[in-house]
């Protein structure tokens, strides 16, 4: 799922609403110095049945889709940031869960230097030479379908396996308008416009600018069943993103970064089989997205994660897509059992459920808008806001009940409202 911040006083409310925003609209189409490559030579690297044989149908359609007209394979050098370094702040990294993004976020953002920015305050450029091969635009609320404002999303196509991608870009250039003549009449559209590592392609202002990697040549390990994931085919592919920067432009980035754990974009993947640790699906659901059916709004609402936190990773969410009606993320009191270390012969595992708190670099509550060196996570040791069991059947079953208002003293075990969840 792809999204953005609007504007953010609490990450995990006020991001939700908007982060939700880019991803569920994409579904209508359906991105530490390890070395940058040149693209190689020009080669028929779509034309190869026996590799496709090996894809699942998901895969092939992103295949599909945006390999149409590539030239070449591999990673490129990204020679440009996408604003000026004057124009934005804080750089938040993969892995980020707010609202409807229930499982860890496959995009970066780049935040406005001011949130009270007036709309289409800061230029975007293209990161690197490539192509734009799909321009999507979104009008509405996916919460409350409400009309809004309209913002686009664009793919980048940098050779056959290397892509990347904006969202929430609030208004386009001239000649990507020109590029994309379909726009004035549908909310998609596909192309095939030359952009070069630099070139200005929209503006954007008072929310964050959503981008992301994604390497096809690349698939993630953590995920134990990287076919759940079709629904949304990229995620697997999900690259790291400063590493295709020069140093230079690396070290910008870095000095907006509050994460100081490795690697340094954050993460996405925590899936070990045969613990509590990770992304799981209701039973009965065909992963993250259940592409027949004939209604996927909400598909959140089937997600469940237990994941390290983006910034700090020594403190652990507990993610559920459907807590009263809404999705909600929590800190967990006491900050254990780890879920990293539970597996089946744990048993019955019981979590009071509380809100985080973030302190920065100077022990301070952080705001969540400004820029600090470091963040440090901790459990709220205020209210209870209720209470999670959970408990490992099988190395990919999962029993799992929620409690809202509980606190472990009122809940003895499960009841006949538990789901089973699997991966």
């Amino acid at each position: 799922m792809q999204s953005g911040i609007a504007k953010i006083s609490l990450v995990v409310i006020v991001a939700g609403v908007v982060l939700v925003l880019s991803g569920l609209g994409y579904l209508i189409f359906l991105g530490r110095n390890s070395g940058v490559r040149d693209a190689k030579p020009v080669e028929e690297v779509a034309d190869t049945e026996s590799a496709d044989a090996n894809l699942t149908a998901g895969q092939r359609q992103l295949r599909q889709q945006w390999q149409r007209n590539c030239q070449g394979s591999g990673a490129v050098t990204l020679t440009h940031l996408p604003m000026d370094p004057e124009d934005f702040g804080p750089f938040v990294p993969y892995g980020l869960l707010a609202g409807a993004h229930v499982t860890p976020i496959d995009h970066v953002y780049f935040s406005p230097k001011s949130y009270n920015s007036p709309r289409d305050a800061y230029p975007v450029y293209a990161m690197g030479d490539g192509y734009i091969i799909e321009v999507q635009r979104r009008s509405i609320d996916v919460d409350t379908g409400a009309t809004r404002a309209e913002e686009f999303r664009l793919t980048f196509q940098h050779t056959c396996t290397f892509f990347t991608y904006f969202d929430l870009v609030t208004i386009l250039s001239d000649e990507v308008y020109e590029a994309f003549p379909d726009l004035k009449t549908r909310d998609s559209a596909v192309g095939h416009m030359k952009v070069a590592g630099g070139q200005q392609i929209g503006r954007i202002g008072g929310q964050t600018l959503d981008t992301a990697v994604y390497n096809l040549e690349l698939t993630l390990k953590g995920f134990i069943h990287p076919e759940l994931y079709d629904g949304e085919a990229w995620k697997i592919h999900t690259d790291e993103f400063t590493k295709y920067f020069s140093p230079p432009l690396q070290e910008i980035i870095n000095s907006r970064n509050p994460r100081q754990a490795e690697p340094r974009d954050g993460k996405i993947d925590y899936d070990v089989d045969g613990k509590l640790i990770g992304n799981w699906f209701k039973e009965g659901t065909k992963g993250y997205i259940d592409e027949s059916s004939p209604d996927r709004s909400y598909y959140w609402e089937e997600h469940l994660a237990l994941v390290p936190d983006l910034y700090d990773p020594t403190m652990f969410w507990v993610s559920i897509g459907n807590w009263q009606g809404k999705a909600g993320q929590f800190a967990v009191k006491g900050n254990a059992p780890d879920p990293a270390t539970v597996d089946v012969s744990r048993g019955l595992i019981k979590y009071e459920l509380v809100q985080n708190n973030y302190f920065d670099a100077n022990n301070r509550p952080w705001d969540n808008m400004s820029f600090t060196p470091s963040i440090r996570a901790e459990p709220s040791s205020r209210e209870v806001l209720g209470v999670a069991l959970f408990q490992l059947f099988q190395d990919r079953q999962l029993k799992a009940e929620f409690f809202p208002g509980k606190t472990a003293a009122q809940v003895a075990g499960f009841t006949d409202q538990a789901w089973m969840y699997y991966r």
